[in-house]
């Protein structure tokens, strides 16, 4: 027993083929395309996150963006395009939230990154061998010299 998904209708159905291969789904499988399509449609409408902004909030730059991918993307759902225009708002360095998060997760992939207990780096060997630290940061500059002083 394999469990694969549908390729069309997107949902997940118990078959029996004997191998990794996916089998066309049962149900949807006979449907014709337009039925497919508006299931599909559907499900999007119902499930997906709905934008915090409507087409009333949009300037005149993204009221013609919008037009654009209206015409680009004809089968694209309109709050898709609004949610597309959200996020070319959404501005990280203004969200404090985030910016916590992304310099936490920094650190900790910098100082793993820099721990001498395990096997030296690449970048660090490469500099080793070849004495070339400019194109390195401060900190990594650092590292390799550190690493010089132990051999």
């Amino acid at each position: 027993m394999e469990i694969v998904a549908c390729k069309t209708c997107r949902d997940f159905k118990r078959v029996y083929d004997g191998g990794p291969v996916s089998v066309p789904c049962p149900e949807c499988s006979t449907w014709p395309p337009e039925k497919r399509i508006d299931l599909l449609r559907e499900a999007t409408r119902r499930d997906a996150q709905k934008p915090s902004i409507t087409e009333s909030d949009l300037s005149d730059s993204e009221k013609e963006l919008m037009a654009k991918w209206s015409d680009a993307h004809p089968n694209v759902h309109k709050l898709t395009l609004l949610t597309w225009i959200e996020g070319r708002r959404y501005d990280p360095k203004e969200d404090p939230e985030f910016l916590a998060e992304a310099r936490k997760a920094f650190k900790k992939w910098h100082f793993l990154r820099n721990e001498t207990d395990g096997p030296i780096p690449d970048w660090a060997k490469t500099a080793l061998a070849t004495g070339q630290t400019s194109h390195l940061t401060k900190n990594d500059r650092e590292y390799v010299e550190a690493l010089r002083v132990q051999k």
